[in-house]
């Protein structure tokens, strides 16, 4: 799936795991591994805008992984 960023798009590899922001805001984010970039390129993004722009592969991804903790919170 393809996520854009202006006027180009980076089509996500595969969701790594999920998290609460560590700025105090409670957002949900995941971590996305870009396909065509190396591990260290990955990052975190808002869970809101990944569910926008690839709700299917992401849900799949959240339930998939529901027995892990704070997974059945975003479910």
């Amino acid at each position: 799936h393809i996520i854009a960023h202006n006027d180009t798009g980076y089509e996500i590899k595969r969701f790594l795991e999920i998290r609460r922001s560590p700025n105090h805001s409670g957002e949900w984010e995941v971590l996305i591994s870009w396909a065509g970039f190396e591990d260290m390129d990955n990052t975190w993004e808002p869970a809101t805008i990944i569910l926008e722009d690839a709700p299917v592969p992401f849900k799949k991804f959240i339930l998939d992984n529901i027995s892990k903790p704070d997974y059945a919170l975003m479910a």
